[in-house]
């Protein structure tokens, strides 16, 4: 791999991780105080499991990243996914915002459906380019189902269970 490709490698996989210590440091406060006091199902992994499932994301993410953009920026095709790429790169910072650092479970939720419709259009465009690329982020989609099924349950229980409002 030249320079050039390493450059691109590091800064790709620079670049997700920082959306990922942007959004954790949303939530970092959060998991301590709010998180802790809210009702959950049975299947919530332990709050310490957020960071480092949140760096494997991000590294796997930010691989994904590079492959579609040692392509060539050039084309429009890799120019269209790299822009779709950071559509949903934003919306996963957002997500912890809305979710804890407005501690809102409804916020969250409807972030998260934005998010889980970012992430098919971002595989579904990156996948022509590179396919091993759209399966890097296969893991993340996983991921988006997963935090959109708990965060709809938190807020389910706990709306229902009169501690909290939508």
């Amino acid at each position: 791999m030249g320079k050039q490709n390493i450059l691109k490698l590091f800064i790709s996989i620079l670049v997700c991780l920082y959306a990922g210590i942007i959004g954790f440091i949303y939530a970092e406060n959060s998991i301590s105080t709010w998180y802790i006091t809210l009702k959950k199902p049975s299947f919530a992994m332990p709050e310490w499991m957020f960071a480092p499932v949140w760096i494997a994301l991000s590294l796997s993410m930010g691989i994904s990243m590079f492959m579609v953009w040692k392509k060539g920026f050039y084309r429009i095709d890799v120019g269209r996914a790299m822009y779709v790429f950071f559509i949903q790169l934003v919306l996963s910072v957002l997500w912890p915002l809305a979710f804890f650092g407005l501690c809102s479970p409804f916020c969250g939720f409807i972030m998260m459906m934005f998010l889980f419709l970012a992430m098919i259009l971002t595989i579904t465009t990156v996948y022509p380019i590179c396919r091993v690329s759209a399966l890097c982020l296969v893991p993340y989609l996983f991921w988006v189902i997963y935090g959109a099924v708990l965060n709809f349950s938190v807020m389910m229980i706990n709306t229902l269970s009169g501690d909290m409002l939508l």
